[in-house]
């Protein structure tokens, strides 16, 4: 950037500020400080709540963060003292605050592009190259030492860019300079050159993995988002060329502030991408559950203690309890089509103020039956029925038919039925399929249709309470004939740069590996040694093939929890 001079070369110089194209700063500032806000707290949330491993890419990202408040700040300051007007219409003391400020964001300008490519890096280090014996590990750590060393080279000549320090703003003061200009054409070039070459290298290594092409372009898709940034690189590089012999600084310097800011904005957006397939499939799980809560009525469930059936054991059943009053009273033609089968066309409209449904299990003794004081159910085969309810006062309704299956643990089965009632027959029960009869020596228990208890009801839920990333891969049919095999190298048993980027994109992008799948179906049929086996196969080492097994065992133990309660 040239020199800043007190005095423009103006006929008539008006100190108006108003009429200029500061509001296009405030537009750009606000867009991008908004952006990179929201992204940045979907990777920390996805980060520690979901997937709950935060890594060092992930704060030196908060940290390219915080820089980039401190880049706008410093541009909204800018229009106060002339950004975006022509030089000769800005007040002489303004020159000497906007000189500071532009020498403020050049310094700055070099720790904070630095943090968002180290957040990069790293990224970068841990997908790509997560040993020190791949082939890309060395190759990203000489990036990061030439990124380093450059950066802060180029902040020590900005910050004495003019000895003494206060001719950068006020050239009268005796003293020499170096050429502001050559510095900021170097780095651009620089900034160029390493942007393309941190878009090239995650993309060359997806395509050259062999896995769907579904898969590749959309990992391809994550990594190309830094081709904005590339492009923000070119347009600074641009306007630096453009502005090296300027004599209108205020005005000249406006679209390459701007700029600079757009390239800032698109490294943090670049580096928190890959965090967002995670963020998705969790939010839109909870957006259709949230869905589902609102479309359907709302229950309050609760549980009581049954009484005891003689031996002392008491039995223990969860009932949902629903309060419904129509606010109209539709008839049977505006509720049911002519000629359609309808669970109720034998019975009249319900009059009632309530319903109830049951939902859960009773556990009991090996009695005959047991006394259910619940109402409005009616109990069947062996089961003693409860005394009727008091008649409720006349109300139109629509009986809502819900058939509950109760287990009991001794051998006993009972079949709770919801009752109808009506106005004519309180009494008349709904056509149901018969229920089984109890357990007893005449009855074979292969007639019983006992309901077997949930194992592992979803992966998901023991993922949240057991913090350990896992999904399923849509698609996979995992099968010991068709599961791919991990190329392993012949060096040390240490996995090769593909299978440590499959191993670790998959669970950023797409989900569970699907080897781990086929170690859960051993573990759940208590095939411990052939896991360790297939384990110990794919990871390379015992040692890592144990500590996956123990991974997997927690996942199934915490699932079986999930599925108790």
């Amino acid at each position: 950037m040239a020199e800043f001079y007190l005095h423009g070369s103006s006929p008539s110089p008006s100190y108006d500020y108003r009429y200029s194209h500061q509001p296009w700063n405030v537009v750009t500032q606000t867009v991008c400080l908004v952006v990179s806000t929201g992204f940045v707290a979907m990777r920390l949330y996805s980060k520690i709540y979901i997937t709950k491993a935060p890594g060092w890419e992930d704060w030196t990202c908060c940290l390219a963060w915080f820089g980039l408040l401190g880049f706008v700040g410093i541009s909204f300051e800018a229009d106060r003292h002339g950004n975006g007007v022509h030089q000769w219409e800005v007040d002489p003391h303004d020159l000497h605050d906007f000189a500071k400020l532009i020498n403020a964001s050049q310094v700055l300008y070099g720790p904070l592009i630095f943090l968002t490519k180290l957040s990069i890096f790293l990224l970068y280090l841990r997908v790509f190259a997560p040993s020190p014996k791949c082939n890309q590990w060395g190759f990203i750590q000489i990036l990061m030492g030439l990124n380093f060393f450059f950066y802060l080279a180029d902040t020590i000549v900005k910050i004495f860019e003019c000895t003494p320090r206060a001719r950068i703003w006020d050239k009268t003061v005796p003293g020499r300079c170096i050429d502001a200009d050559i510095p900021v054409l170097v780095t651009s070039i620089v900034n160029v050159v390493s942007d393309i070459m941190m878009l090239l290298m995650p993309i060359r290594c997806v395509w050259r993995l062999q896995i769907a092409l579904r898969t590749k372009v959309g990992i391809t898709t994550i990594f190309a988002a830094g081709i904005f940034g590339c492009i923000a690189s070119v347009m600074r590089l641009r306007w630096s060329v453009r502005n090296r012999n300027s004599t209108d600084n205020t005005y000249d310097a406006f679209p390459e502030l701007l700029w600079t800011t757009a390239e800032i904005t698109s490294g943090i957006i670049a580096s928190s991408l890959p965090a967002l397939p995670s963020f998705y499939r969790y939010t839109s799980q909870k957006a259709k559950t949230l869905v589902r809560s609102i479309s359907t009525p709302s229950l309050t469930t609760f549980r009581r203690k049954l009484p005891s059936t003689g031996n002392g054991s008491g039995t223990r059943q969860s009932v949902s309890h629903l309060s419904w009053h129509p606010v109209f009273e539709p008839s049977r033609s505006e509720l049911v089509r002519p000629g359609s089968d309808w669970e109720m066309g034998e019975i009249g409209q319900f009059h009632g103020t309530f319903f109830m449904t049951t939902a859960g299990t009773a556990e009991g003794d090996g009695e005959r039956g047991f006394h259910s004081n619940i109402d409005g159910l009616q109990v069947e085969d062996g089961c003693k029925p409860p005394p009727p309810p008091p008649p409720p006062p006349p109300r139109d309704g629509i009986l809502k038919t819900v058939q509950v299956e109760v287990d009991i643990e001794s051998g006993r089965d009972c079949s709770l039925r919801t009752a109808a009632t009506a106005n004519q027959n309180p009494a008349k029960s709904i056509a149901i399929p018969s229920a089984p009869t109890p357990l007893d020596s005449t009855t074979p228990s292969s007639n019983l249709r006992r309901r077997q208890p949930a194992v592992v009801p979803t992966v998901v839920m023991a993922q949240e309470r057991s913090g350990i990333v896992v999904g399923l891969n849509k698609g996979h049919k995992t099968t010991p004939l068709n599961t791919p095999k991990t190329r392993i190298s012949r060096t040390k048993g240490q996995s090769s740069r593909r299978t440590a980027f499959v191993r670790e994109i998959a669970r950023e992008v797409v989900g569970l590996a699907p080897y781990e799948r086929r170690i859960i179906e051993l573990l759940r049929n208590t095939q411990d040694k052939r896991a360790r086996k297939l384990a110990k196969k794919r990871l390379g080492t015992f040692g890592r093939g144990k500590r996956k097994v123990e991974d997997m065992q927690r996942v199934i133990a915490e699932a079986r929890r999930t599925g108790a309660h």
